[in-house]
């Protein structure tokens, strides 16, 4: 993984919407990509407590979860 993947998925923090295209991206990438759907995971859930980020990071968290299944990653239970 790159400096940049990293800092894509750090940047989730400032979008100005929860859907927007950057985390469209990342979630399209980390859905398929075990390490970055594993860093992407782990980020998000620990942001999720945080009063200005925490709704967003289970939204994207979310997302991430259900494109992942789709592509036949994980199961949901």
């Amino acid at each position: 993984m790159t400096h940049e993947t990293s800092l894509a998925i750090q940047a989730l923090r400032y979008e100005a919407a929860d859907d927007s295209q950057l985390s469209r991206f990342v979630v399209s990438r980390a859905a398929t990509n075990s390490v970055l759907g594993i860093l992407l995971h782990w980020y998000l859930y620990t942001e999720f407590q945080d009063p200005a980020f925490g709704r967003r990071a289970a939204k994207v968290h979310e997302a991430f979860q259900a494109a992942a299944a789709a592509a036949g990653h994980v199961r949901r239970a």
